[in-house]
């Protein structure tokens, strides 16, 4: 837990995120890890995983828990035929899925939440009072936040999740396959649970993706950083109507400029614009 709250401060301090959202996440957010079993145990992936981390996350907000469930798998492979062997720590293979789910916070949990930032001046009676008004206050939020058609997609039952990202990514010489996808509709209901004060999705996917369940070490999980990054703003782009930034939007490493030809010539889903929305993965 401390390595993601380390990980939001860090955010927070080389991002310098909207004054708005920098309040909210400072004053509101509480996070915790739990730990899952290696992702690399699975059996399920494409490919035979050496490394992995999953775990749960959860994202105290001020009436609702946002709970990540976080799969990360990946294989480095530094053998290859290339005779230019410089980009070879990037070579192998890399999935990553991030499901979502919410719930609100109980009374006995905002109630604590709101002691822990009390004033220890104020009396008993007047903590009393404070508490009527904030309970009234909340149940109205609550009434509110349950008629939100977004939110409502994530008020599931406690083993149950939808997904909000996918990556696959896969790197062996010059060749490369890159599979993205984030759904729009969970991002907007995640954005919408703890950070509302962000105008769009953007801001939130831009933080969960900075957290520690991509490891910031393998250039696989930078890569697929990179491409959902690029994938969230070419939705937005989309949705604004703006032709002439989609165009113009490309996200890459600066480090691997020849990885971003190869993906593109490897394209083959006949678009024009600089970027490719990526393949969905189903």
């Amino acid at each position: 837990t401390n390595d993601f709250q380390s990980a939001i401060a860090t955010y927070l301090d080389e991002y310098k995120p909207d004054l708005l959202q920098r309040r909210q996440m400072q004053n509101e957010w509480t996070v915790s890890w739990n730990e899952l079993d290696d992702a690399s145990n699975r059996s399920d992936f494409v490919f035979h995983p050496s490394h992995g981390i999953a775990g749960e996350l959860n994202i105290f907000g001020k009436y609702v828990v946002l709970t990540l469930k976080v799969e990360c798998a990946w294989k480095e492979d530094g053998n290859t035929d290339n005779k230019d062997n410089s980009n070879n720590k990037d070579n192998g293979s890399l999935q990553f899925t991030m499901f979502a789910r919410a719930r609100f916070l109980t009374k006995s949990e905002a109630r604590k939440s709101s002691a822990t930032n009390a004033d220890d001046n104020n009396n008993d009676s007047n903590n009393k009072k404070q508490r009527k008004v904030e309970d009234k206050i909340r149940a109205k939020m609550l009434q509110r936040l349950q008629k939100d058609s977004y939110i409502s997609k994530l008020l599931l039952q406690r083993n149950d999740y939808k997904v909000l990202s996918k990556a696959l990514v896969h790197v062996k010489g010059d060749e490369m396959e890159e599979r993205v996808d984030i759904d729009d509709d969970i991002a907007e209901a995640c954005r919408r649970s703890v950070l509302s004060t962000a105008s769009t999705p953007i801001d939130l996917i831009e933080v969960l993706l900075s957290l520690p369940y991509l490891p910031k070490d393998v250039g696989l999980a930078r890569r697929a950083k990179l491409r959902l990054l690029e994938d969230a703003m070419f939705d937005e782009c989309e949705k604004e109507g703006e032709d002439d930034l989609i165009d113009d939007l490309s996200i890459s490493d600066a480090s691997t400029p020849q990885d971003d030809a190869n993906a593109k010539s490897n394209d083959t889903s006949g678009g024009n614009s600089a970027i490719k929305k990526r393949a969905k993965i189903g």
